[in-house]
């Protein structure tokens, strides 16, 4: 019921939105294709203070943009970091990728509320985890994808526990890992470290957007 009123309410805005009410229907078609629950609500996050993003959710239109720009391998392990409610795993599985996909959420609640409503889908795995607190939660995806999760200093600790893991030899291949980073608020963290390829994607959507990938020549 309380979704059903949410999706109405958004719907009552975007009617000063006209182009917008069509972008509303579709994420609410997909989000209650994937376990019947209207994904689209932000939630407050009470760990502001140690660098986490209120948790939101990405819009479909703008993850085909940016994964047109990506070629997914089989092997490729699918990190959603920051997963929130589970919007962008949706969107993999509406596109019947088969790849294995990892979701890392820092808040107990959100992770078990997603894990939970996606269960029966087995390449799924939803962890609960602070990514600057455990490198071993990264260490087996190859493509990773960034809504803005948290401010600058955990950013820069994750760029450091990449960079940690291809020198160990412990990443994939080339041009991997490879960040996928949408509303790239912090890219200048890898702008400014030579270890790193940036490919400027522009405004998707609302936000900046960029990929990230391991400079081979170093």
């Amino acid at each position: 019921m309380q979704s059903t009123k949410i999706f109405f309410h958004y719907i009552v805005n975007a009617l000063y939105r006209p182009k917008r009410i069509f972008q509303v229907i579709k994420n609410a078609f997909l989000d209650l294709k994937f376990g019947g629950k209207y994904l689209g609500v932000s939630l407050q996050n009470f760990d502001e203070k140690k660098g986490y993003i209120n948790t939101g959710s990405s819009e479909y239109s703008c993850l085909e943009i940016l994964f047109s720009k990506v070629n997914i391998s089989e092997s490729d392990v699918i990190v959603d970091l920051g997963c929130g409610k589970g919007r962008v795993i949706n969107w993999f599985l509406n596109k019947n990728i088969k790849n294995r996909i990892l979701g890392i959420e820092v808040h107990p609640e959100i992770a078990d509320f997603t894990r939970n409503r996606l269960k029966k889908y087995k390449q799924v795995e939803i962890m609960t985890g602070c990514v600057g607190e455990d490198i071993r939660l990264i260490e087996q995806g190859t493509i990773f994808y960034l809504y803005h999760p948290f401010r600058e200093r955990l950013m820069k600790i994750f760029s450091d526990q990449l960079l940690t893991l291809i020198n160990t030899k412990m990443s994939h291949g080339k041009a991997r890992p490879l960040i996928v980073y949408h509303n790239s608020c912090y890219l200048p963290i890898f702008e400014n470290n030579p270890k790193w390829e940036i490919q400027k994607l522009g405004r998707i959507g609302e936000h900046e957007s960029a990929i990230i990938y391991p400079n081979q020549e170093i």
